[in-house]
């Protein structure tokens, strides 16, 4: 860590060096820091203006900030925003010192047009009222030092929209967290709604980053969907709006208890691979944080181990001599950690599925009499796929997940009306394949899953394993379309994706949940139409 800042010149040193968006993500958390003092305010007896209307003015002042610096493609539409929340905690900050001044110099930073003196003095000023506030409950030693964890975190190469997620504090003082508390406690007495302020600040203070479907620091609930049509977001509203605290918070409120009635159409079978957006705006696996466990008793756990046993015998035999069923033995490899707590139902049952249908075309091919039948299995190889069978159908039996997977519901029988909605899901993960949307990992899985689908639709009448198979495909493709449908959905805050991408994409979507996903359908016409 570089030293530690001092005072506001040095800050002002280092901002000039810095981009537009660093400025005001850095002034915005400066003066959140500062955010526990407005509880002193709750202490006085005779005051001109009541605690709530200077708090309220302030949280909204830091959101503008935090929103123009996190999400610098609106800054234009956030500009107002700001201008109104600075004025408004302007005319607070006589009455609450330097807590509501600190708000007020961040969103004045955000208010301003371009990187200039302004903007850099405004930002500066807001770490150092902020500084002055912590001084007065601690000491600014540990604000400065805060500050400059910040800097060091910008310096290291990270954005201001990584640094806009970050925690705000290492070890957040004793004093301002009992300030903190008490605040809070107050404002959630008031039966106003005051918890879409109060959680919005403790994930600022905790840095929450991954809340999968319900993250509430999205641009969709800050900045709106649309503010000049009436489609507002908390930093948005009129700010005629914002001198009624309860009209406000139940507008927010009701802002993210839609966008999660949204999310929640778009949560994905946690039966299968699952999938979800890293913070490069990419697919990637999520099955190991989303996904169900193997049953995990003492006589499971030798079963288990007995399982990696057979797999890695398999895996000794070599790729040459297993032939088509090495890929396969490799998938069961990886879906089979040391620890039975880090397995997934999700992961082992296709990879061991798959090795079951293998050794099911061995035999029937080995019945036809054909020597040279494409599935028949070298006959060094036969034996040690048995073994892994037999044990894997020993686990499956006291495994609830595993036997779960094998009672599930069959795959549709192929019909004319099927193939084409099974053509159009393909179609639009193609396309998204295509325009780079997933992480390798996440690519492998899903393309696995169209060969193995069109192998299997080539037969005239799938066993029971192939039929699993396909409602398995199903389940794992229908997870990767609600992926691409939230990456497509939140293009703003990941990057641009072509007027062609999304309608190469769009269509096919649009045709598959018209008849397999009719719940969906609203939401993404929505976004495609």
């Amino acid at each position: 860590m570089e030293e530690v800042f001092e005072n506001q010149d040095e800050i002002e040193t280092w901002l000039r060096t810095q981009p537009r968006d660093v400025i005001l993500v850095f002034a915005a958390r400066a003066a959140s820091r500062s955010v526990p003092r407005f509880a002193s305010l709750l202490h006085i007896k005779k005051q001109k203006i009541p605690p709530n209307d200077i708090i309220f003015p302030s949280l909204w002042a830091i959101a503008t900030a935090v929103s123009a610096g996190k999400w610098s493609n609106t800054a234009v539409m956030i500009r107002p925003a700001a201008a109104n929340a600075a004025y408004a905690a302007a005319g607070d900050a006589a009455h609450a010192a330097d807590a509501a001044h600190a708000t007020f110099a961040a969103a004045d930073a955000a208010a301003t047009a371009d990187v200039d003196a302004a903007d850099v003095d405004a930002a500066a000023d807001a770490a150092n009222a902020a500084a002055h506030a912590a001084f007065v409950a601690t000491s600014a030693a540990a604000l400065y030092a805060a500050c400059s964890v910040d800097r060091d975190f910008i310096n290291r190469g990270n954005s201001a929209q990584d640094l806009a997620l970050q925690p705000l504090w290492g070890n957040m003082p004793k004093r301002l967290t009992r300030d903190w508390n008490r605040l809070k406690t107050h404002l959630l007495s008031l039966d106003q709604d005051w918890g879409v302020w109060t959680e919005w600040y403790e994930d600022r203070l905790r840095g929450i980053q991954d809340r999968p479907f319900t993250l509430p620091f999205v641009e969709d609930i800050e900045i709106g969907l649309d503010p000049e049509n009436g489609q507002y977001g908390r930093i948005t509203f009129p700010p005629e709006d914002y001198k009624d605290p309860a009209k406000v918070n139940a507008a927010i409120k009701k802002l993210i208890e839609d966008y999660r009635a949204r999310q929640n159409l778009l949560e994905q079978d946690t039966t299968a691979e699952t999938f979800g957006i890293n913070a490069d705006g990419k697919i990637t696996r999520t099955t190991i944080e989303t996904s169900a466990g193997l049953t995990n008793t003492p006589e499971q756990r030798d079963w288990y181990e007995a399982l990696r046993q057979a797999a890695l015998g398999m895996k000794d035999i070599g790729e040459n001599a297993l032939g088509r069923a090495a890929r396969p033995v490799n998938n069961a490899l990886s879906a089979l950690p040391e620890d039975i707590g880090k397995a997934k139902v999700a992961q082992l049952w296709p990879a061991a599925n798959r090795i079951r249908k293998l050794k099911a075309a061995d035999e029937r091919a080995r019945a036809s009499g054909d020597e040279y039948h494409p599935n028949r299995l070298g006959n060094e190889v036969v034996d040690d796929i048995g073994q892994f069978i037999e044990v894997y159908n020993n686990l499956v039996i006291g495994d609830v997940g595993l036997s779960a997977k094998d009672k599930s519901a069959t795959g549709p029988q192929e019909s004319e009306t099927n193939a084409e909605i099974i053509h159009a899901a393909n179609e639009s993960i193609q396309a998204a394949i295509e325009h780079d949307l997933f992480m390798p990992d996440a690519q492998t899985v899903i393309e696995d899953d169209i060969n193995e689908e069109h192998e299997i639709n080539q037969k005239a009448t799938p066993t029971i394993l192939e039929r699993l198979a396909q409602d398995n495909i199903r389940r794992e493709k229908e997870n990767a379309i609600r992926a691409i449908i939230i990456r497509v959905r939140d293009t703003k805050t990941y990057g641009d994706i072509s007027t062609g991408a999304k309608m190469a994409i769009g269509a096919g979507i649009v045709a598959y949940v018209s008849a397999a996903m009719p719940q969906l359908l609203g939401l993404v016409m929505k976004i495609f139409g």
